[in-house]
């Protein structure tokens, strides 16, 4: 388990840093071109790396933004559904409480009853004073 756990987190890492060298290029080649314009309050923004934006803050904010999508969001999502199963499970055994309730007595006395059925001697005869006949 532990093997397959640090397997899956080395692959989460390897893509996310892939994927944060990709971005960081875009970013790159399209703040480059006149086609992409960001705007911000009416004024367009020029996004330079190396000049306006320092490379590591931005693969630093670019690597946090993924960690948080690829990791902390699934986690999210499956703790909830895991969650809901759990009070799902719950609220049908709250509801079927009085049946189970029944089955469980019932199970009860019929093993009681079953088990009653055998007959037992009322006086068995002890090992350590073995019965004489004909002295009373």
């Amino acid at each position: 388990m532990k093997t397959a756990l640090r397997l899956f987190l080395l692959t989460v890492v390897l893509l996310a840093t892939l994927a944060t060298v990709a971005l960081v290029g875009a970013l790159q080649w399209w703040s480059a071109q006149d086609a992409v314009r960001l705007i911000v309050d009416g004024q367009p923004v020029h996004l330079r790396i190396g000049q306006d934006v320092g490379w590591t803050a931005l693969t630093a904010g670019i690597a946090l933004a993924m960690l948080l999508v690829f990791l902390i969001v699934p986690l999210v999502v499956g703790l909830a559904l895991a969650f809901g199963a759990a009070a799902a499970v719950l609220s049908l055994a709250a509801g079927l409480s009085p049946l189970l309730l029944l089955g469980v007595v019932a199970w009860w006395i019929f093993r009681r009853s079953a088990g009653s059925t055998t007959a037992t001697p009322v006086n068995p005869a002890s090992p350590m004073h073995p019965a004489t006949p004909g002295k009373e």
